[in-house]
């Protein structure tokens, strides 16, 4: 896999690549390590383009991500109130999200609570990009409809939060640096 979209939401990009720059290398190592053995869930679903055709599985994806994540250090949290977060490390938060779109807001009302709470400096999350979403059967969320999400409630959401679009080696979108991009 490769990131294509990256959306920095109150300065969440430029607090890792001033603060956290070994951590957002790791973030991004751990999406590279997405590959096509993650494409085994075939797709049963009579009226989609991918019917009868293998599409990518949201657990594979997020267990290739995990297994990189653990080797270079990342562990999940659990709070308190009982909230795990997929990955924290050196106050930074990491969330891969591919599941239901729903589950992106409750990820970032765990993220308010940590950052409230002096725990976190900031937030990433990994969200397919709109190529990737539709290769999908779950319903996961989109990056442009993440960033509608951030930027519609800003108030709401007093984050830092780098939000990352990921897609295939294969699809057309080209890849961005996030170590060296401006985010939009």
């Amino acid at each position: 896999m490769k990131i294509v979209n990256c959306f920095s939401h109150l300065g969440g990009h430029e607090i890792m690549l001033a603060h956290r720059p070994q951590e957002l290398a790791e973030i991004t190592l751990a999406v590279r390590a997405v590959n096509e053995e993650c494409k085994i869930k075939l797709c049963a679903e009579k009226g989609r383009r991918a019917f009868g055709r293998n599409t990518w599985s949201p657990k594979a994806i997020n267990s290739a991500i995990a297994s990189a994540m653990t080797w270079a250090g990342w562990q999940p949290r659990v709070a308190k109130d009982g909230k795990q977060t997929d990955f924290h490390k050196n106050r930074v938060d990491v969330e891969v999200q591919f599941g239901k779109y729903s589950f992106f807001a409750y990820d970032l009302t765990k993220h308010r609570t940590n950052f409230a709470g002096g725990k976190l400096v900031a937030a990433v999350e990994i969200v397919p990009a709109a190529s990737l979403a539709v290769q999908i059967n779950s319903g996961p969320p989109n990056f442009p409809g993440c960033v509608r999400h951030l930027t519609d409630v800003t108030n709401s959401w007093a984050v830092p939060v780098l939000l990352l679009g990921i897609t295939d080696d294969a699809a057309d979108d080209p890849a961005v640096d996030i170590l060296k991009l401006q985010a939009a």
